[in-house]
């Protein structure tokens, strides 16, 4: 069947049950998103324009059940385009989800959540992704205990983001794999809310295998045991910390080794609505790299590190400030008031400088100089506005300059518009 046949046709099954599903009773809606990216490279002296547009098909349908509690089953499907691929179509979530009030006491919750659906560790920046699983977690006043497993072996090879050894990634570009690495996810955390001083902790454990069966191939296995706690500090000021020790076990070949890496990073928050919706932020992260006493750290899948120079979260620290203002807040125009201007600033420099830093893009070609640890900074500025209850647009500018440690290193240049739009 030719492509445009069966976009046709995809898109009248998908009215089809868009329909049925609002006969049932159910909710239903549709996101189109749209991003145009620039790059300029005073190095190579070019520029590289990109181009991602993604249109969703949500719906939620909703049960009551005996007492008390409630069922849900919410699905997105989506087409994308981006300048990779012509199209690429898939089921980003698909989730059943239940709420029993009163199963132990009459405090506790138990809800249960199976299905296709976003797993996230304290930190966020360990595992923040999607993958088939289950979940329960079991909530009494102060106290919420969450117990889980999920599989990624079966999401899309082009949507996975489960990267973690050379392997994986160099089949992130493959067409000849289907699906993306295969893992298999174990988690646990205890969130301990409503303590002095407004405080909250969370202990969380994960854990995830590797299940690739090339006896061959490289392979990592590896756990994490994290603290997380946020709160007050002061009026109008807010905090949030974690520490995260990772062990690993590696083995390629029938020959194996274990490590020990460490993760640590805190973030403050100063808001005040009565000067024009102002918040200033300032934060560091660090990642050990291969030292004396600690491994490199390895995360699930990379978090955002920045936004013109992303490096992997390993050997890395970063230290960060921000401020952001709604010039027109409090206007009785929506679109005035909701007008945010923002910028940021962010340092990167090597946890130890006699590892490389790692990561794609612009750092594929960046080398320090031995005993440097700075690699440069990064400006950003940008304009987020929501026109409209359901269009929202916001234009990012970043300029990343290297450090004079940097080897034959220039400055780039990233513009990307953005548009979403909800129907």
């Amino acid at each position: 069947m030719r492509r445009p046949a069966a976009c046709v046709l995809a898109l009248l099954l998908i009215a089809a049950g868009a329909r049925v599903w609002a006969q049932q009773g159910g909710d239903w809606g549709v996101t189109l998103d749209s991003a145009t990216t620039l790059r300029h490279s005073a190095e190579l002296d070019e520029q590289e324009w990109g181009q991602r547009v993604r249109a969703a098909l949500w719906g939620e349908l909703f049960w009551r059940l005996d007492g008390g509690g409630s069922a849900t089953l919410s699905a997105e499907g989506s087409y994308v385009y981006s300048d990779d691929r012509d199209y690429l179509f898939d089921v980003d979530r698909l989730r059943v989800s239940s709420l029993h009030p009163g199963v132990i006491s009459p405090a506790a919750v138990l809800a249960l959540d199976a299905g296709r659906f976003g797993f996230r560790e304290p930190s966020g920046l360990v595992l923040n992704h999607s993958a088939d699983g289950v979940r329960a977690a079991l909530r009494f006043a102060g106290v919420a205990v969450e117990l889980g497993g999920a599989y990624t072996g079966l999401l899309l090879n082009p949507s996975s983001q489960i990267r973690m050894t050379a392997t994986d990634r160099a089949e992130e570009d493959d067409d000849d794999e289907y699906f993306g690495p295969k893992r298999l996810l174990g988690q646990l955390n205890v969130r301990f809310g409503d303590l002095p001083g407004r405080q909250s902790v969370t202990a969380g454990v994960l854990a995830q295998w590797d299940l690739r069966d090339d006896d061959e191939a490289f392979t990592l296995n590896s756990q994490y045991y994290t603290l997380a706690g946020a709160g007050a500090v002061a009026a109008n000021l807010y905090h949030r910390s974690f520490v995260t020790l990772s062990t690993m076990q590696a083995e390629v070949g029938g020959e194996s080794e274990s490590g020990t890496a460490l993760a640590l990073g805190t973030g403050l928050r100063y808001l005040r609505e009565d000067w024009l919706g102002s918040r200033l932020s300032a934060g560091f992260r660090y990642a050990s790299g291969q030292g004396d006493n600690l491994d490199g750290f390895v995360t699930i899948n990379d978090p955002a590190t920045g936004t013109v120079f992303q490096p992997w979260l390993t050997n890395l620290m970063i230290i960060s400030g921000g401020y952001a203002v709604r010039p027109w807040f409090g206007n009785r125009s929506q679109t005035l008031s909701n007008i945010e201007f923002s910028t940021a600033l962010r340092a990167f420099l090597r946890a130890q400088d006699d590892q490389p830093l790692q990561g794609g893009g612009l750092l594929a070609g960046l080398n320090l100089e031995e005993g440097k640890r700075y690699a440069g900074s990064e400006f950003e500025w940008a304009i987020r506005a929501r026109l409209l209850p359901d269009l929202g647009a916001a234009l990012t500018t970043g300029l990343f300059l290297p450090s004079d440690g940097a080897v034959d290193a220039e400055p780039e240049f990233l513009g990307r518009l953005e548009v979403s739009v909800s129907l």
